[in-house]
């Protein structure tokens, strides 16, 4: 048998070519065959699976046995493999399948010494082509990249991890998550729930490759810093608050109280956002909390967690996951409102419910739910009707004996007991 060594691709790896279209995989770093071949060959096996191939462990290497151009792509596979368990420290089953997927194998990186890395706290990423090594390159050097491509390319996750880095390292302020959102018959501000939740669908690919590469509770402490958000049946518009806040700025530069400035804006968005920097910048400069500058003793407080609107089941998930929180809130418009209360109380049982109709429903659509909602437990129905509607609730009676409490949009409270 003729044996012949071609070129050593990798320092740890050598590749062995037979004259019987047998490929050997020779490892000089045990721990690295280890982890290509995974617990118990997993890997191994499932690289065999998807490339049909016949693949053996033997000894501190890989025996390739196929057609030569097979042998060829399970080659690359492997080396793949290695160098995402050389970087990352762990190869995940979606590694094995971007190994052999054509698209990065009719596009891989020519130069096999990877050096445009993307390093996170959790992981490093390697560019798999030369179209991403690019694209790294153009995000990180360009003010403005626009890219196009097959769907799981790597476009946003990549853009995501160039961000993270240049943020963590100061070379960037803030991450902006932007996302085209397609409005269906109603305009985006007609959707149920806060903005966030208006937003979050669009933005959740963003979000899944945020939590991808740093840890989720300082993510979610960056995403929650506070920003002023217009009321949208209020008028408040971007526009609007962006000229209000620019007249502020003028008056607060030249002298004037940022607090009495602020109770003077028409809109409401602009005026929280200026009262928050005013609290903020003055509790930095004076070095107190905001309670201690206000007189107040901090005390613990029962406040919700919310639940934005999906599916029965997604919305029962989401109650789970807020196991350690009493109290929900759950946020329904007019479309099968039981059902999803249903849902939710079935995954908890123990929990306080809350519901946020986001003035989705009529008075006679309120009256057919009040005592199906009070069987369920439910405490509290906040904004039941549109604006300016508080008078269709004079006279509501309830049969239900159940502390159901209804409150508008306005200053009144409605107590059914």
């Amino acid at each position: 048998m003729s044996i012949t060594n071609k070129k050593n691709f990798d320092k740890n790896l050598k590749f062995v070519y037979s004259d019987n279209n047998t490929l050997s995989v020779i490892f000089h770093d045990n721990d690295l065959l280890m982890g290509v071949v995974g617990e118990f060959n997993k890997n191994l096996k499932e690289l065999e699976k998807i490339t049909q191939s016949n693949l053996y462990s033997r000894g501190n290497s890989i025996l390739i046995k196929s057609t030569p151009e097979k042998n060829e792509i399970v080659k690359d596979a492997i080396q793949f493999l290695a160098n995402q368990f050389i970087n990352n420290g762990n190869i995940e089953n979606k590694d094995i399948l971007s190994s052999i997927d054509k698209f990065m194998i009719n596009e891989k990186v020519k130069n096999q010494n990877v050096t445009d890395i993307i390093k996170t706290p959790k992981k490093s990423i390697i560019p798999r082509s030369e179209k991403q090594k690019e694209y790294v390159r153009a995000l990180r050097q360009s003010d403005i990249v626009i890219s196009a491509g097959p769907a799981g390319t790597g476009k946003t996750f990549l853009a995501v991890a160039v961000g993270l880095t240049m943020l963590l390292e100061k070379k960037i302020e803030r991450i902006i998550l932007s996302r085209p959102a397609v409005e269906a018959g109603e305009r985006l501000g007609f959707l149920p729930g806060d903005m966030k939740e208006k937003v979050d669908p669009y933005l959740r690919p963003l979000y899944d490759s945020l939590y991808d590469l740093f840890d989720f509770e300082k993510i979610q402490r960056m995403i929650e810093i506070g920003e002023g958000v217009g009321v949208y049946y209020l008028g408040d518009n971007q526009k609007l608050m962006l000229e209000e806040l620019a007249s502020a700025k003028t008056e607060v530069e030249a002298g004037a109280d940022p607090f009495e400035v602020a109770s003077r804006l028409a809109s409401k968005g602009a005026a929280n956002a200026l009262d928050c920097a005013a609290w903020d910048l003055r509790c930095k400069l004076e070095g107190n909390s905001i309670w201690e500058l206000v007189g107040l003793n901090p005390n613990s407080l029962h406040t919700v967690a919310t639940i934005g609107i999906g599916t029965d089941q997604f919305m029962a998930q989401r109650a789970l996951d807020f196991h350690d929180c009493h109290n929900l809130k759950i946020k329904l418009d007019s479309e099968r409102p039981l059902e999803r209360v249903r849902a939710i109380r079935d995954a908890r049982p123990d929990a306080v419910l809350v519901i946020d109709a986001n003035q989705a429903w009529t008075r006679e659509l309120l009256e057919e739910l009040i005592p199906e909602l009070a069987r369920l437990g439910v405490k509290m129905v906040e904004q039941p009707l549109k604006r300016g509607h508080d008078e269709e609730l004079a006279g509501l009676k309830s049969e239900i004996r159940s502390c159901l409490f209804i409150i508008t949009t306005g200053r009144q409270q409605y107590n059914q007991n």
